[in-house]
C-alpha cells in the first residue's frame, strides 16, 4: 500500500478512509505543532518518501513548478525529488470517503507518483498538473 502525508487541510475522514483501505497516512498535526509553511509540508513528505495530499492546489502547484524549473536549470546540482502531490476537493464539493476511494483507485492504477502532481476534479477524475 501507499504512504501518504496530509498537510493541515484535509478532512480527517479522508485520512481514516485511506487507513481503512490499508494505506499508511501521516498527518501534519502529528508532526508539526500548527502553522507550518507549505514548503515544510512538501519537504517532510519528501524526506519520508510519502505522497502529499492537500486541498491547497494553488500553493503546492507553485512549489511543484519551482522544483521542476530548478531541476531543469540546476547545472548539475542534484535537487531533491518529491513523491507526488494530490490536490483533492473540499468536503462540501465531494464527500471525504469518495476522495479516499478515488485516491486508492488512482494509486493502484498508477503506482509511483514521483515528481507528479494530480488534481481530482468532481465529475472529471484526475488531471495532471505541470506547474
Amino acid at each position: 500500500m501507499a504512504r501518504f502525508y496530509t498537510d493541515e487541510d484535509p478532512n480527517g475522514r479522508i485520512v481514516s478512509g485511506l487507513r481503512e483501505l490499508g494505506h499508511d497516512v501521516q498527518r501534519a498535526r502529528d508532526v508539526f505543532f500548527g502553522g507550518a509553511a507549505d514548503y515544510r509540508h512538501l519537504h517532510r513528505a519528501a524526506i519520508e518518501e510519502r505522497i502529499l495530499i492537500t486541498h491547497n492546489r494553488d500553493d503546492f502547484l507553485l512549489l511543484h513548478g519551482a522544483l521542476r524549473f530548478w531541476r531543469s536549470t540546476s547545472y548539475g546540482v542534484r535537487l531533491s525529488l518529491h513523491y507526488g502531490i494530490l490536490a483533492v476537493p473540499q468536503p462540501h464539493q465531494m464527500p471525504p470517503e469518495s476522495v479516499a476511494y478515488a485516491i486508492d483507485e488512482e494509486i493502484r492504477a498508477l503506482g509511483a507518483l514521483t515528481n507528479r502532481f494530480l488534481r481530482l476534479d468532481v465529475g472529471d477524475g484526475w488531471t495532471p498538473e505541470t506547474g
